[in-house]
């Protein structure tokens, strides 16, 4: 399964934005405001998702 290049999410197949730079390497969006915000505006990703996640991480493996 392909990730999010934004934001770290898993994408089901068939979903998604495909984008291959000019060098051959390739980057998946699961949004159009990850590639956005990504390719157009760029921005850096989006700490809060990030730690968001990281959080969840912790708290499952501490169980």
């Amino acid at each position: 399964m392909a990730k999010c290049a934004y934001c770290n999410t898993e994408l089901s197949k068939g979903t998604g934005i495909m984008f291959v730079y000019k060098s051959g390497d390739i980057a998946y969006y699961d949004t159009n405001k990850c590639y956005k915000s990504h390719i157009f505006s760029r921005r850096k990703i989006n700490r809060k998702l990030v730690v968001k996640e990281a959080k969840v991480i912790k708290t499952t493996q501490k169980k």
